[in-house]
C-alpha cells in the first residue's frame, strides 16, 4: 500500500457475531442486556451481604454485626461467603451467557460445563463483546462536552527555565 493510499475498511474482515463453544452460543450482547447485567453486577455486594446476614438491613447493621463477631462466626461467616459467591457468580454468568443454570450448577447435569470450558466461554465472549472503543469515545465525548475552562490546555512542562516567572 502506498504511503498516501487509504486503506478501505470495506475489505477487512469483520468479527463474526456469534459463536458456538461447548453448545453455548457466544454472541455479542445487545445494550439492553448490558445495562442489565451491569445493575445485577452491581447489586451482587448487596445480595451477598443479604444471604450471609438475612436480618441486617442497612450498612450501620452490618457494620456492627461484623465487629462483634468472634473466630468462629467469622468462620461460619467466610463459609457463607465461601459457598454463595459461586452460586450467585454462576447466576450472573448463566443470565449474562444464556447458559441454563443447571450445566453451571448441578454436578449430576449430563452436558455440565467443566470450569475450563466455562473460562474459554468467558474469554470468547469478552473478546467477542470488546468495549474499548466505546469507552474511549465516551472520554472524548465527555472532553469535548466539558465546560470550556475544564477543556484548557496546561503549559507543558520541558524541564528547563529561562529564568523568567
Amino acid at each position: 500500500m502506498g504511503l498516501f493510499q487509504k486503506r478501505d475498511k470495506s475489505l477487512e474482515l469483520t468479527v463474526p457475531k456469534e459463536y458456538e463453544l461447548y453448545g453455548v452460543r457466544v454472541r455479542k450482547l445487545p445494550v439492553g442486556k448490558y445495562v442489565e447485567y451491569l445493575k445485577k453486577a452491581d447489586d451482587l455486594p448487596y445480595v451477598l451481604m443479604s444471604k450471609v446476614f438475612p436480618d441486617v438491613n442497612n450498612f450501620g447493621d452490618l457494620l456492627a454485626k461484623l465487629l462483634e463477631l468472634d473466630r468462629t462466626a467469622s468462620l461460619r461467616v467466610l463459609g457463607n461467603l465461601l459457598k454463595t459467591a459461586p452460586e450467585q457468580l454462576c447466576l450472573l454468568l448463566s443470565e449474562l451467557l444464556d447458559i441454563p443454570l443447571e450445566r453451571l450448577t448441578d454436578p449430576e447435569c449430563e452436558n455440565a460445563l467443566a470450569l475450563n470450558e466455562l473460562m474459554e466461554i468467558v474469554v470468547k465472549f469478552v473478546e467477542l463483546n470488546d468495549y474499548s472503543d466505546f469507552f474511549g469515545n465516551v472520554r472524548r465525548l465527555r472532553e469535548l462536552t466539558a465546560p470550556p475552562k475544564a477543556r484548557e490546555t496546561k503549559t507543558a512542562n520541558t524541564g528547563s527555565s529561562d529564568g523568567s516567572r
